[in-house]
């Protein structure tokens, strides 16, 4: 009995020790080296939001041992021993960030070599006075040109490391396992009420979740082009706008684009959620008007429009001759005004001419307060997440300046990019770090207009992000989880599409 008295007393005592023993203690004597740190991802000179998930990191120097220190103004650093990758405590992250919101966040990199603690320049990140939504939407697929085997639309928390899958291909119908195509993923103003998005191959169509309710629609009709795509739902209507594309692609064989997507014809179609009913906004094989977004008061359908190759008047020769000229191809940056009321569409606008940029426009997104036009500015055509050219631009609308995001550009593609429902985050598709798979980024856009320096999407494991051989593709920011059911989707995606309502 003596015996467990006396356990249990120097219990305390013994727990204390062993938890002092490894505590990591601050490096107070070391040389000062002069060469930047070589980090992956490169999390320097970024400003993140203050409830984005711990940037964690690999250190690519040589090394027999790493410590890692991180602070701030406020709040107590957290200490790391470490091996290369580093990996940010969850709650010690959160605690530093909340504390330093509008701040700057410190990062020193100690490397012990031949018996001797080396510190690298400090590396200074800012945190941002704004969140950004708390989650990501995705598709993950093979690169664009391959025959996809697996793919999926995803959700990730970005508070956490937490990713779910929304629907994928591997679990859908066992007949088409494996060989559905889905993307076109949308929400309706940031929420996850209305959803929806595109199966194509075998059992095609468009499911559309609106508050509770699963639907499996046909999205072609006679007097259409083909199939609804890239949608836009209205802010606060039961209503899509989508595009409807003729479209013929080609590869390249000596030409870093590699794939060529043309649109030979292409017009805007409305959608009645409601109604089931599809109305045509433009029928015209002229003008090719594709990418429509509304505006966030409803009033405006914003879209991209180039004028056809004369040759669109003869069918039998006209896909031969867009191959030939397709560089010839720029489509401009459009509005034309919606009446909520009627549901009808009054004359259409010039918001930003080709000739003034010398550039191809291609998926335009309003920011939240209705100032500014996100766009993807590339050399010529439709298809830009294939052209390095490709980079973000906004205009805006009330100066009527267009302006390049310089800082969060590179030099490969820059695409497939949304706002969050703040308006002072972006988040897109870049290829900058081979070439090959879109990864996603993201950059802080602030009052003034003016973007911060673009970083990778943080991950639990950094190297995540070299050895996933998938893309990520259009990702969407939304205020709340989607509440969809697996299983209810997958029991949709199953049956046969419904037909439009005439």
């Amino acid at each position: 009995m003596k015996s467990s008295i006396k356990y249990i007393l120097w219990a305390p005592v013994l727990f204390f020790f062993l938890l002092s023993s490894c505590e990591v203690k601050e490096i107070k004597e070391y040389a000062a080296l002069k060469d930047q740190v070589k980090i992956f991802p490169d999390y320097t000179e970024i400003t993140l939001p203050p409830n984005i998930a711990p940037m964690n990191f690999s250190i690519e120097e040589k090394g027999e041992q790493f410590q890692v220190k991180i602070s701030a103004p406020k709040g107590d650093p957290i200490l790391l021993k470490t091996s290369k990758e580093v990996q940010i405590p969850m709650k010690k992250w959160r605690t530093l960030l909340s504390q330093n919101v509008n701040d700057t966040l410190h990062i020193e990199v100690f490397v012990r070599r031949e018996a001797k603690w080396y510190r690298y320049p400090v590396l200074s990140n800012f945190i941002a006075p704004d969140s950004i939504d708390p989650y990501l939407t995705y598709r993950l697929i093979e690169p664009g040109y391959r025959y996809w085997r697996e793919m999926g639309i995803f959700q990730r928390d970005l508070e956490t490391f937490d990713e779910q899958p929304i629907l994928t291909n591997r679990l859908s119908t066992d007949e088409y396992k494996g060989t559905q195509c889905m993307n076109c993923h949308s929400f309706q103003n940031y929420g996850t009420d209305r959803f929806l998005f595109h199966l194509r191959t075998g059992k095609g169509g468009t499911v559309f979740y609106d508050k509770g309710t699963y639907t499996k629609m046909n999205m072609r009709q006679d007097s259409a082009l083909s199939a609804a795509v890239y949608p836009a739902w209205h802010p606060s209507l039961d209503l899509v706008a989508f595009s409807t594309n003729k479209t013929s692609q080609s590869f390249h064989m000596n030409n870093p684009q590699k794939v060529e997507v043309l649109d030979t014809y292409s017009d805007l179609v409305l959608f009645d959620v409601e109604k089931k009913k599809l109305i045509p906004i433009f029928r015209t094989d002229s003008i090719l008007e594709t990418f429509p977004t509304w505006s966030p008061d409803g009033k405006w359908l914003y879209y991209c429009a180039a004028s056809n190759l004369p040759s669109y008047t003869d069918k039998t020769t006209h896909t031969a001759e867009m191959y030939k000229n397709y560089t010839e191809v720029r489509y401009h940056l459009m509005r034309i005004p919606f009446d909520q009321d009627t549901h009808t569409f009054g004359a259409p606008d010039t918001i930003v001419r080709i000739h003034n940029t010398k550039a191809s426009i291609s998926f335009p997104r309003v920011s939240p307060d209705g100032r500014y036009v996100l766009f993807t500015a590339s050399a010529y055509g439709t298809f830009s997440i294939w052209h390095k050219s490709s980079d973000l631009y906004v205009v805006d609308l009330q100066s009527k300046q267009m302006s390049s995001l310089k800082a969060a550009n590179s030099k490969d593609v820059d695409s497939y990019h949304s706002w969050s429902s703040n308006g002072r985050w972006i988040a897109f598709s870049s290829r900058r770090l081979d070439g090959q798979y879109t990864r996603t980024f993201m950059t802080y856009f602030n009052k003034e207009g003016i973007a911060s320096k673009a970083f990778l999407l943080p991950q639990k494991s950094p190297t995540i992000n070299q050895t996933l051989y998938k893309a990520f593709n259009v990702p969407e920011l939304s205020r709340e989880a989607v509440k969809t059911s697996y299983r209810e989707l997958e029991r949709v995606a199953a049956q046969e599409a419904e037909p439009l309502k005439k």
